[in-house]
């Protein structure tokens, strides 16, 4: 699959305690596609909000935006489900890396593999901004790779109720409540 770097070194960052590597298939329609630094925002204000965060440490996370196709592969290799979804999350599971040189901390978190053409349908058929629906995907996908999870009703509630918190402060409506349009 070939892809495009979207990441812009000569952009400053909303954080300076993030690094995020954005790549795009090249095949993927661009329009409607939320620009780096509102991605870069998303997963800062998630992070920042979280008890763990440290602001002396480094944090990486990798965003790949993929189709169909793409996914519904990662999710039947990595999930035993042989069909498209909106984002995965693969946590690297790394501790956080002290360089011995210069004593700065890194934490690579993970990979965020999301899929465009699900997101703008989904928010289509949900009645929802598209910047909105990305926005909830993003801030899901990072409290994934920070550890959270929803297998269980009772995980799923407290992820829930964090999302719901953290998309309100970026004054975004609650995900979970809204009318759908079918």
């Amino acid at each position: 699959m070939a892809c495009r770097d979207a990441s812009r070194d000569d952009a400053e960052p909303p954080s300076s305690g993030l690094n995020v590597s954005l790549t795009v298939a090249d095949a993927l329609d661009h329009t409607e596609l939320p620009e780096l630094n509102s991605i870069v925002m998303w997963i800062s204000h998630t992070l920042q909000a979280l008890p763990t965060y440290d602001d002396s440490v480094q944090y990486e996370v990798s965003v790949s935006v993929v189709d169909e196709s793409s996914i519904q592969s990662l999710n039947r290799d990595y999930r035993d489900k042989n069909k498209p979804t909106n984002v995965l999350s693969f946590p690297s599971g790394m501790p956080v890396l002290t360089d011995p040189d210069s004593g700065e901390k890194h934490h690579a978190l993970g990979d965020v593999v999301v899929c465009h053409s699900i997101i703008v349908a989904e928010a289509s058929i949900q009645g929802k901004a598209i910047e909105h629906h990305w926005a909830h995907m993003v801030v899901h996908s990072v409290l994934h790779l920070c550890g959270h999870d929803h297998s269980e009703q009772e995980q799923a509630q407290v992820m829930e109720a964090l999302e719901v918190k953290l998309l309100h402060t970026l004054s975004i409506p609650n995900p979970y409540q809204q009318s759908f349009q079918i």
